[in-house]
This record gives structure tokens, C-alpha cells and sequence, in this order.
């Protein structure tokens, strides 16, 4: 069995107070740049659509947007379910009304939001922990700052952001499926204990369904159960592939 999958993930142009309503996720306006990152076998390819002209080289044709980011079987994303899929359905109820609950049905069957397991399993870090924890690698900006940034026209810095934050989400994702856990840093007292320096790192083990492995063509394999043939180990392990023009020494493999 082959699974193609994406990563995805996107930036609003309001911060998150703004969305105590779910019908301002919906509404127009609030996409400001969706990201899809695609691997390939020698490189990670992302694709950049828009809802407004600007100068990082985003698509404006979000009808596009919508085909082509339900050709995966896989969608993955962090925290995608409760933030970046009311937005883009709805991008679907205005560019295909007449479809749209069979589409917005069917990017909900295909959303694989690691934020949801990792909450199920005591998890309750967001991606930057989780990264930093797993290679010492995290966000370069405050992520509170990008709606504002989007508001300036710092479209390229923007951009920017929203890539690492892809890339990070694929070494994220591969490495629960290489190793089937994730580690995270908490307070030692409480998870929700900040501003201490005393810090304790935990693993917590996850199932992000271990017969399949990502290769470095996009797809997901599913491995014979009595095969002791191992695929070969992607590169999206490697923090030099994902990540370089930034690679640190270190912890640079998972």
C-alpha cells in the first residue's frame, strides 16, 4: 500500500484572541500564506498560495490550492484540525460552494494532527519544544508577531517563518515514525510550570502507525509484517537535509 503525503500548515492575518468565534477561522480575510511541503527524492519542495497579491511568490489561485493539497492521502500538520483546517474550508465554501461539504469531508478524513495524539498521550508541548527537545532546533520569531509581520508587508519574512515551521513539522513526523516516541522538555513540578530553569526532559512513546515509513519520495510504504527487509532511512532524519543552510553540530540525526 502507497500513501503520498504532505505536510501543511498556514499563517492567519489575526492573532489568536481573534478566533474565540470558529466563523472568523471561516471567514474571508483571515488566510494570509498556506504552505504544502512536498517531499521529493533529492529535495524537500514547498508550494506558497495566497488570498492576496504580495511579493513572496505566492499563488493567488487557491481553487488550485484545494486540488491539489487533497491529491495526499496523508495530510500531516500540528495542531491543523482545530486552526488550519476551518480556514481552508473556508477557502472551499466560497471557491466551491456547490462541493463543499464533500471536499471539506474529505480534507478532514485525509488531516493527521500530531497535536491531537500527543494531547491523548499526556503531551501537551507545542512544536517548538518538541523540536528543540528532539535536535536543538526551533522558531526564529515569536510566533504572536507573524499576523502583525503579514500586516506590514513583511510577506518574505513571513514565508520564511512558515517553512521552517513545515520542516520542522516533517522531522517532527518522521521521527515519531523512525522511532515511535517523542520528546519533550517540561517543568519538573507542573507542564504548565514556566520560568524555571530547572527543566526535565520526558519521552513519550506514540504509534503514528509504525508499519508505514516515509521515503524520500513522498510515499509511505507499508512494510511486510514478516520482511526483515528495512527501507532505507530517509533523509528528513537528517537536521543537514531539512535544514541547510542552519544544520548544527550535534544532535543532528534522530
Amino acid at each position: 500500500m502507497v500513501r503520498k503525503v504532505c505536510i501543511m500548515d498556514l499563517e492567519t492575518q489575526y492573532i489568536g484572541s481573534d478566533f474565540s468565534d470558529p466563523k472568523v477561522l471561516r471567514s474571508e480575510g483571515t488566510l494570509g500564506l498556506i504552505g504544502i511541503l512536498v517531499p521529493t527524492p533529492t529535495s524537500i519542495q514547498t508550494y506558497y498560495w495566497s488570498p492576496d497579491e504580495n511579493q513572496c511568490g505566492a499563488s493567488t489561485n487557491l481553487k488550485h490550492m484545494v486540488k491539489f493539497l487533497l491529491k495526499f492521502n496523508r495530510i500531516v500538520g500540528f495542531n491543523s484540525v482545530g486552526f488550519d483546517n476551518p480556514c481552508i474550508e473556508g477557502v472551499i465554501n466560497r471557491e466551491f460552494p456547490e462541493k463543499a461539504d464533500s471536499l471539506a469531508g474529505s480534507l478532514r478524513r485525509r488531516s493527521f494532527d500530531m497535536n491531537i495524539l500527543l494531547r491523548q498521550m499526556g503531551c501537551f508541548s507545542g512544536l517548538d519544544n518538541i523540536c528543540q527537545t528532539i535536535s536543538d532546533f526551533g522558531k526564529t520569531e515569536d510566533s504572536s508577531q507573524i499576523p502583525h509581520m503579514w500586516k506590514r508587508g513583511e510577506h518574505q519574512k513571513v514565508r520564511n517563518y512558515l517553512e521552517r515551521d513545515l520542516r520542522m513539522t516533517l522531522f517532527m513526523y518522521n521521527y515519531a515514525l523512525l522511532k515511535g516516541k517523542i520528546k519533550h522538555t517540561m517543568g519538573l513540578n507542573s507542564r504548565y510550570y514556566i520560568g524555571t530553569k530547572w527543566f526535565q526532559e520526558r519521552a513519550v512513546r506514540v504509534n503514528f502507525a509504525r508499519e508505514y515509513i516515509l521515503e524520500a519520495n513522498g510515499n509511505q510504504y507499508k512494510r511486510k509484517k514478516k520482511s526483515k527487509k528495512e527501507v532505507y532511512l530517509p533523509p528528513y532524519s537528517d537536521l543537514n537535509f531539512i535544514f541547510p543552510k542552519h544544520a548544527k553540530k550535534g544532535k543532528a540525526h534522530v
